[in-house]
């Protein structure tokens, strides 16, 4: 049996040094088989996502000076190990086009740390980050 939990949380951000703004918008679903058999904190992986929003936003910004108009959404997925680390971060899906952001999300991802899964499972988390002007 597969639940999803859908997230919603807004980040609005400014550039720093520059009058335009933009904003990043991180919503998405936290999936996982069988997952009465398994123990996932889904209010602790939003809370991590949460705390990584500036890091995420600081991605996009950054990418932005060099690619003005850039907008779009970047979906990835990972497993959160039994010592609460991201594994396997990959972009699976998107509108964006830019190397740079995914290796800059992904590094956030993998540095971040999650509520840990049961001793010998795996938690594959789905999350989609919207990021507009």
């Amino acid at each position: 049996m597969i639940r999803i939990l859908a997230l919603y949380l807004s980040v609005l951000a400014l550039m720093s040094g520059a009058s335009q703004s933009f904003s990043s918008t991180l919503e998405g679903e936290i999936e996982s088989e069988s997952i009465i058999s398994k123990h996932v904190d889904r209010e602790g992986i939003r809370d991590t996502l949460f705390l990584e929003s500036d890091e995420v936003s600081k991605c996009y910004g950054g990418v932005l000076k060099k690619a003005p108009g850039l907008k779009g959404k970047l979906r990835f997925s990972w497993d959160i190990d039994e010592k609460g680390r991201a594994l396997n971060v990959k972009q699976t899906a998107g509108t964006i086009y830019n190397e740079e952001i995914v290796k800059c999300i992904a590094g956030v991802l993998e540095r971040a740390e999650f509520p840990q899964a049961l001793p010998g499972e795996t938690v594959k988390v789905e999350f989609p980050f919207v990021f507009k002007l």
